[in-house]
């Protein structure tokens, strides 16, 4: 779940270069952060407020990097950018991060603007697909079990139905081409080469950008400089385990990106001090799930995690988020062995320490 993880001494350590520049949000200003690197940020609303996106110039073309969620104001802000930055150039690419709709719910649209395919990891593709196509009576009844077996009531189980279906209205029809990245694959943006980095957990298949020249990191939601991002177990695979995928991939991006890279992330500021940044992250997800052990010595449901999980109050309106998320540390201890749950005849699932 989106929360502040940063310790006082870790955001010592993060340097943000361009903090008290970052352009308005939604207006279709830009900011240069590189050599025919601009800045621009989307609304998003909600405790995100925005996402970043970043625009790539080059031989009188232009590539783009996510594209903010589908709504008017975002596509008003698109149409100033066309009109006052990209203006009579071509779009020679337009690549996804991840299938989440604040970084692709606009992917459809600009696709068929500018004529180009949506450059997409094969997971991440089926997870865009998925949200514009929303909820079906199975996939409603799917989500409706999965909420209950966490312990949440009727009525807080019927206000997080609502909220799922919404999240489709937040994605355009999909894109007719798509174009498939993977991990090591090398993509030529803005007239350089980068390096295409996988992550895992917040979504199945993340794809972050590295050009060691530049000495640039595109994080995407991986590696957030504030926040966390959510790391849920979903509904439509109720027994797979984000929160051990994240972690590793976040173990492994540490190794592979050195530690001078100025990162830019989907939410907040450009930062430098990626491992500082990693390293806290790890470490607070690994107390999470020390929490969680000490917690389920007696049996628990999903729902009596909250309060050791998470710094805020878990609202109507965050209970899916939240669900997943206690869920997710749960599954790893039991991918590590020590927790195990039991089924009762409601259906609702009981956690306890083995």
């Amino acid at each position: 779940m989106v929360c502040e993880v940063a310790s006082a001494a870790v955001k010592n350590v993060l340097q943000y270069p361009f903090a008290g520049d970052a352009p308005l949000i939604g207006d279709g200003s830009t900011v240069e952060v590189n050599d025919n690197l601009l800045w621009a940020r989307m609304p998003v609303g909600g405790g995100l407020v925005s996402v970043n996106i970043w625009l790539f110039s080059h031989d009188g073309a232009w590539d783009i990097i996510d594209t903010g969620i589908d709504s008017p104001e975002t596509v008003a802000a698109w149409e100033k950018i066309f009109s006052s930055t990209i203006q009579r150039h071509a779009v020679s690419r337009l690549v996804l991060t991840h299938g989440h709709p604040d970084h692709g719910g606009l992917a459809g649209w600009i696709s068929r603007r500018c004529d180009v395919p949506v450059l997409i990891t094969s997971e991440e593709e089926k997870e865009l697909v998925a949200l514009a196509k929303g909820m079906s009576p199975e996939r409603d009844a799917r989500q409706a079990a999965f909420f209950r077996a966490a312990g949440g009531s009727d009525a807080l189980i019927e206000a997080n139905m609502e909220l799922q279906r919404s999240y489709s209205g937040l994605v355009c029809t999909p894109p007719e081409k798509f174009g498939r990245i993977a991990a090591g694959d090398t993509l030529t943006l803005g007239g350089d080469d980068w390096r295409v980095v996988i992550g895992s957990g917040h979504s199945p298949e993340h794809a972050c950008l590295y050009n060691e020249k530049r000495k640039l990191f595109i994080a995407g939601d991986q590696v957030l400089p504030k926040i966390t991002p959510n790391v849920s177990v979903r509904a439509r695979n109720p027994e797979a385990d984000p929160m051990t995928n994240w972690l590793g991939s976040l173990a492994r991006i540490k190794s592979e990106i050195p530690d001078d890279v100025l990162v830019l992330p989907s939410h907040g500021d450009p930062y430098r001090g990626l491992h500082a940044r990693i390293d806290t992250l790890i470490e607070g997800h690994e107390q999470d799930l020390k929490n969680a052990l000490a917690e389920i010595r007696e049996p628990k449901r999903v729902v009596d995690l909250f309060t050791v999980l998470f710094n805020r109050e878990v609202t109507e309106s965050i209970y899916g988020l939240a669900a997943g998320e206690a869920l997710a540390n749960l599954h790893c201890l039991r991918t590590r062995g020590q927790a195990t749950r039991d089924i009762d005849a409601q259906g609702v699932a009981w956690w306890r320490a083995i």
